[in-house]
């Protein structure tokens, strides 16, 4: 079976359409065994890099690739590593993989499928940059990721962002009190969009049915969480 066969039968293994299509793949993989030097295993290598990522990426909320924060390739290298059996992650292939991406996303941009590679860049320097593979140990999220999608009681869905999950905590450490949290709110400079996010939260679980803002806890909270949510809510970032 010829190799683009091979790329071709591979796609039809994903539960849904990849966001990265294989007219993408075909095209890039085309023009990189044109390049000097490019050897048969080097191709297959290239495509072996691309298809892991998007295993992991078909789990993921983006849909845009140039919009993937540098930081969730670190999450990407680790949950490989737990789901990919007999994946070794290490400096070497970690560093490969984010090449391999990293010229991978360049060809998509100067073909106007993406409009920017600037994070994944990034993500090269960050992890893979030095001699020692540097995964984070604390994600850098700003509350604007996606949390959960729920059903709602009209039939439509229902997105929950991490900021709500950390409002969810605060009303939980507040005596599970909606007026305490907002005394809270009166506190800060950015009262009125921490109080609109707080009416936001109480419409979408009226839209979804959550009777209590606990439902959002479908893990233990951590100290992190607790810290993370503090952090955001006072806007005291490290």
């Amino acid at each position: 079976m010829e190799f683009v066969d091979a790329v071709k039968k591979l796609f039809d293994t994903f539960e849904r359409e990849p966001d990265v299509k294989l007219e993408w793949v075909d095209r890039y993989l085309k023009e990189l065994s044109k390049r000097k030097g490019i050897t048969p295993k080097d191709l297959e290598e290239a495509w072996a890099y691309i298809y892991l990522f998007l295993f992991y990426q078909n789990r993921s909320e983006h849909d845009d690739l140039a919009r993937i924060p540098w930081w969730e390739y670190s999450i990407a290298l680790q949950w490989l590593k737990e789901n990919v059996k007999g994946w070794k992650l290490n400096i070497k292939t970690a560093r490969k993989m984010l090449l391999t991406l990293l010229d991978f996303y360049k060809f998509l941009a100067k073909n106007g499928y993406i409009d920017s590679y600037q994070e994944i860049m990034r993500a090269v320097n960050e992890i893979a940059g030095g001699k020692r593979l540097r995964l984070l140990k604390r994600i850098p999220f700003t509350g604007e990721e996606l949390w959960a999608i729920v059903p709602g009681r009209k039939g439509d869905k229902i997105k929950f962002r991490r900021s709500d999950y950390w409002l969810a905590i605060l009303y939980y450490n507040n005596g599970r009190s909606w007026e305490k949290l907002i005394e809270m709110v009166n506190s800060i400079p950015s009262a009125e969009e921490k109080l609109n996010r707080i009416n936001e939260l109480k419409k979408k679980l009226e839209l979804s049915g959550y009777c209590s803002p606990e439902r959002l806890f479908f893990h233990k909270i951590t100290d992190q969480d607790i810290e993370d949510a503090t952090q955001w809510f006072y806007e005291k970032f490290i």
